[in-house]
């Protein structure tokens, strides 16, 4: 489509959604709850909305997510190959590599996020999937630990807004019944990359070259992959519904009245310290993060160390990488269908529970047997059962949010406090503790029990919060648009996704 016509279009739709801003934005008598009410043909209007954005907006930044998971675990596979005894690092250098990424990841995730909601948002998104996957083959070039450690921080901090990033592009895209399945989506492409890298890593174990050595190939070859796709990204995605070429008008119009309705306001320009400092000091999205610090923790546990647990299981190389794709299809398979099993339990946190008292099962089998096939079983189980946490307790947190600030920090901060589960795990899961690694089991039996005992008193609690708001009659009439808009979830008419 060309330039003159995007604009023509750009400016047809927002002369329509102003008209309409007259009556959505007196939201003291809007409603902010779950549901709305959509004709016949509106319906089909969302319906072919739905499946456009699913093409261009979920779909790419799923694959963009796989490629940057599959991009921070490279290390893993190069390990296996020989990184560590050709660079001439110990154990704890390793371990301090693994770790520096996650601190650069956890700082700047915020920052970054303010940048993308300051800036043009596709733009920011595809710099940072580029630079990704620069500093990725740069890393081929290291020479020992110090120029190692300064790769992974200088990645940590490029990679921190992309996950962060692109849970404010989905909850800007979808209703908050429909985000939850889309982040399951893009979660899931994570278990995609352990699925993938490990037979990668095995095949480029086998190139022989006196130009590179084994472990600088992962480094090389899978960095070029997000740069191609961050140039693809300037040509498919868009910033918002509102303004994106590839929709008609009709859909631009009922996705503005669903989002508007839900109180979405994040196409709107300009930042918010007031709705900023909500989003940092608000109770729920902590429990969350709680909860997502936990989940992360369990799911690295197989993802980082998957093929390591299964080599000191007894398999070889190749077989521990080969194998270690077989409980990663599943988890993916559970990652997809965790939004959808969200609606029909009508509870993301009974959702959540279950799945972790099933994954600590899992982790109980791998401390209290030696038997192999025990252990592989409680391998299976648990990277399986844990693999939904991983996008649950982010999906909660964004479908709970509203405004026009609030979501990008709350996307941030979910994703901050989680990232942090990467550094942890580097830690409890030792080589001193092969082949049983009781300590990295036994944590994860522990966060297991945590994920289940702040899941179900947050469900009660917003669940109470809604009849509360059911059964009050605040009235909100005094106050004007961007006071109403700062409101965020505190709007008396906002119920809560429990």
């Amino acid at each position: 489509m060309s330039s003159s016509n995007e604009t023509i279009n750009k400016q047809s739709v927002t002369m329509t959604l102003d008209q309409e801003k007259g009556v959505s934005s007196n939201s003291s008598s809007s409603s902010l709850a779950l549901d709305w009410e959509l004709d016949d043909e509106e319906k089909k209007h969302l319906k072919s909305y739905y499946r456009k954005s699913d093409l261009r907006i979920t779909l790419f930044f799923c694959v963009g997510f796989m490629l940057d998971f599959m991009v921070r675990i490279t290390i893993s596979g190069a390990k296996i190959v020989g990184i560590v005894e050709k660079l001439n690092l110990n154990e704890s250098d390793f371990n301090v590599a693994l770790s520096l990424f996650y601190i650069g990841h956890m700082l700047f995730q915020i920052p970054s996020n303010i940048i993308l909601k300051t800036t043009k948002p596709t733009l920011w998104m595809m710099f940072l999937l580029i630079g990704m996957g620069g500093v990725t083959m740069a890393t081929a070039a290291v020479t020992g630990k110090t120029s190692l450690y300064i790769c992974r921080i200088v990645l940590g901090i490029i990679e921190a807004g992309y996950p962060a990033g692109s849970l404010y592009f989905l909850y800007s895209w979808y209703p908050r019944s429909e985000v939850g399945k889309r982040i399951g989506y893009f979660y899931s492409f994570a278990a995609v990359s352990n699925v993938i890298e490990g037979p990668i890593n095995a095949g480029l174990s086998k190139i022989k070259s006196n130009a590179l050595q084994q472990w600088q190939w992962p480094f090389l070859i899978i960095g070029i992959l997000p740069c191609v796709w961050g140039i693809i990204g300037l040509f498919m995605v868009r910033d918002y519904p509102q303004t994106a070429s590839f929709l008609t008008l009709e859909e631009r119009k009922v996705i503005h009245k669903v989002l508007s309705s839900q109180g979405n306001k994040t196409n709107q320009k300009g930042f918010s310290w007031k709705q900023a400092r909500f989003a940092l000091t608000n109770w729920s999205i902590w429990v969350c993060c709680i909860m997502g610090f936990a989940a992360q923790v369990l799911f690295n546990a197989g993802a980082l160390f998957g093929p390591v647990l299964l080599k000191s299981m007894g398999f070889s190389t190749e077989m521990a990488n080969g194998f270690n794709a077989i409980p990663n299809i599943f988890g993916f398979l559970s990652l997809v269908f965790s939004g959808w099993v969200v609606n029909m339990v009508g509870s993301t946190g009974i959702t959540q529970a279950v799945c972790e008292a099933v994954a600590a099962i899992g982790f109980i089998l791998c401390v209290a047997t030696t038997q192999k096939a025990a252990l592989i079983a409680g391998f299976c189980i648990f990277v399986i059962a844990t693999a939904p946490g991983m996008a649950l307790a982010p999906a909660w947190v964004s479908s709970n949010q509203a405004g026009t600030t609030k979501p990008v920090i709350a996307s941030a901060l979910i994703s901050a406090v989680a990232s942090f589960g990467g550094f942890t795990t580097s830690y409890i899961y030792r080589d001193q503790d092969a082949p049983r690694y009781i300590l990295g089991h036994a944590v994860g039996i522990a966060l297991c029990g945590v994920v289940i005992v702040t899941s179900l008193p947050l469900t009660w609690l917003l669940h109470r919060e809604n009849r509360k708001r059911d059964s009050s009659n605040s009235d909100i009439s005094h106050l004007n648009e961007q006071e109403i808009i700062d409101l965020c979830d505190r709007h008396p008419e906002f119920r809560y996704r429990i």
